[in-house]
């Protein structure tokens, strides 16, 4: 303005006298919503922590490195869940302030394991993420997801355990493990199955045969959603979810939704057996997937991960209607994951994804 000939206002060059060269400064910043930095720590690891948000709700907060689900973060979910049980808390929120929910497992100790054939520690860690996530699941009191930006691989499967979610519109859910040459092992395979099966609204045939093959489709393809209102539509999120468009509110709108379903007398859901497809829909996913090979789209390792995936979702060496518990899926599940992790394909992706961010296609 001075360089145009404008007179400035005495304050602001006061102002500009004083060093202060902008209006406002973070600390005038005040915001009327959760800040989870002011809030106290009730239990914490190296990986994640629990914090208390007021009103009897916890948080559940990852913080590894791109807040991936790490050895320990198993331990504080089960210690939260037992303090709801034994102390007056009312519900759960998990959620984070970082700059996405959460990118995953840590793949660093599953190369190192897989590459050092350290099967029994692997399994041991597989097993432990399997129980968290059950845990979550038939939790008494409610816990509420609030995804944002990456909700990837092991951040999904917890996302999608979840009694509900409360997700900002831009995130981004899949089970992409796929890409790294493994299999989802948290129960993410079996809890999109179930979640899909229950999308059909119907207990015929093609209807439970369709909601396999999508299954299928979703985790052998690594599918991505590119918004909260692609996973509703995806099956991913609940039919309902409400979607906040406003970043700052995430951690609020969650806490304001565990209250609501506190006090409408939460109940969790009861453990069922699964009507799984067996050899019949087994054998229509190898031909897609002898297809997909023919026809240049799938190399030699895709194929196997493809028919384990397939093996996991159809139940196995089964026939058509049989009935299995979650337990027996999730056993196939660590099954897959334990054989692919000490393979050297899946090494060299896993390395690869760590050193250059993005996929190998070997």
């Amino acid at each position: 303005m001075q360089a145009e000939g404008e007179t400035v206002a005495p304050w602001v060059l006061d102002m500009l006298a004083r060093g202060q060269e902008s209006f406002y400064t973070q600390a005038d910043a005040k915001s009327p919503y959760i800040r989870l930095g002011d809030k106290n720590v009730v239990s914490e690891n190296e990986d994640a922590s629990l914090r208390d948000l007021g009103d009897g709700v916890l948080d559940l907060e990852f913080h590894c490195t791109g807040n991936a689900i790490g050895e320990k973060v198993g331990d504080i979910v089960l210690e939260g869940i037992s303090r709801m049980d034994k102390e007056d808390w009312r519900g759960m929120v998990i959620g984070n302030e970082g700059k996405m929910f959460s990118a995953g497992a840590d793949l660093l100790t599953i190369y190192s394991l897989g590459v050092d054939k350290e099967f029994n520690q692997l399994e041991t860690l597989i097993r432990r993420l399997q129980g968290a996530t059950e845990a979550i699941k038939y939790s008494k009191k409610p816990i509420v997801a609030a995804p944002f930006g990456q909700t990837l691989g092991g951040g999904c499967e917890v996302m999608m355990h979840c009694a509900a979610a409360v997700p900002f519109v831009e995130t981004y859910a899949g089970l992409v493990e796929v890409g790294v040459g493994l299999v989802p092992a948290g129960g993410g395979c079996t809890e999109l199955l179930l979640r899909l099966m229950d999308h059909s609204f119907g207990e015929e045939k093609i209807d439970r045969y369709d909601a396999a093959v999508a299954a299928f489709q979703y985790v052998a393809q690594a599918k991505m959603n590119m918004s909260a209102f692609e996973a509703i539509d995806n099956g991913y999120l609940s039919k309902g979810t409400f979607v906040e468009m406003t970043k700052d509110k995430l951690i609020s709108s969650a806490k304001r939704e565990v209250l609501m379903m506190a006090n409408r007398g939460y109940m969790p859901p009861v453990k069922r057996k699964v009507k799984v497809m067996g050899d019949y829909t087994y054998g229509m996913i190898l031909a897609q997937i002898e297809y997909a090979r023919g026809a240049g789209l799938m190399s030699e390792h895709d194929v196997l991960i493809s028919k384990k995936i397939g093996r996991i979702v159809t139940g196995g060496d089964l026939p058509f209607g049989a009935e299995v518990t979650v337990d027996q899926l999730h056993d196939l599940e660590c099954e897959a994951f334990l054989a692919l992790a000490g393979t050297e394909k899946t090494q060299d992706r896993i390395m690869y994804m760590l050193s250059n961010g993005k996929p190998l296609r070997n």
